[in-house]
């Protein structure tokens, strides 16, 4: 989910695609940042952010390995 949701129809079509991991399996909507607190509370560290089409792809490394 962006930080900053706007109108944009690439934002919508985020926030739709959220809703429905919400409404259907129980998911939770999430920002960049929230995920890496995350990560970093469970031994990751960030390796990157990529973003493809609608969708970003986050990358985390297990510290230590």
């Amino acid at each position: 989910m962006p930080e900053s949701v706007t109108t944009d129809s690439e934002d919508r079509s985020c926030v739709m695609s959220d809703l429905n991991m919400l409404r259907g399996p129980g998911g939770c909507e999430r920002t960049e940042a929230e995920y890496r607190r995350l990560a970093v509370l469970t031994g990751f560290a960030f390796v990157g952010a990529t973003g493809i089409g609608s969708f970003s792809l986050i990358q985390f490394r297990k510290v230590g390995s």
